[in-house]
Parts: C-alpha cells; structure tokens; sequence
C-alpha cells in the first residue's frame, strides 16, 4: 500500500472487496471480467480480464 500511496494512488490495501475490485477492473475498460474462487485458495478472488474488442465502424 506505501507505493500506492506514494504515486498518488488510493492506497486501497487488501480488504477493499470484490465488487469494488470488479467495478475498477470494468472501469479501466476490461469488458470481460470473471471472478474466479480456487478451492485450493479459500482466502483470494481471482480476476480473469479481457478487454472488449473494438468494435466495427
């Protein structure tokens, strides 16, 4: 979190959940998010991300 804080970042940490993790994926323009829970890792989300194709004009 010091890093984040030092280059003006919102210094979030690690308990920030994950609706809030998904809603700044999408917003930094990563149309395809999945939220992916290991059975082996009961303890973190894993975030699988694409970002949209563009589209044709």
């Amino acid at each position: 979190m010091s890093v984040s804080l030092a280059q003006d970042g919102d210094g979030l940490g690690t308990l920030w959940g994950v609706q809030r993790a998904e809603a700044m994926v999408r917003d930094a323009g990563f149309g395809d998010v999945q939220v992916l829970d290991l059975e082996e890792d009961p303890f973190n989300a894993y975030f699988v991300a694409r970002k949209q194709a563009a589209e044709s004009r």
